[in-house]
């Protein structure tokens, strides 16, 4: 995987937590009526923090593939060749 590759891999993360953001709000404040008894809301939010707990898993699992191969070798000299910091 290229850099750019990354850094595109990176952006879907960012959205997929952006995602799942909206989707925890939209659940917990439209997802009951005021007429809703508490059963109901508690059941609600539990599979709101189910999902939510899901979601957080696939992005971490997805960072920390990219960041195994941003610690391979072969990304080294690439990542030392693009830095701002290069020679000083």
């Amino acid at each position: 995987m290229l850099i750019k590759d990354m850094i595109a891999e990176i952006s879907v993360v960012l959205n997929q937590a952006s995602q799942a953001k909206r989707d925890i709000e939209r659940k917990i404040y439209c997802g009951w009526d005021e007429e809703d008894n508490l059963q109901k809301k508690v059941y609600i939010l539990q599979n709101t923090l189910s999902d939510a707990n899901n979601d957080l898993d696939a992005i971490k699992d997805s960072l920390y593939k990219i960041l195994e191969e941003l610690e391979d070798k072969e990304y080294q000299a690439e990542l030392e060749e693009l830095s701002p910091f290069r020679g000083v």
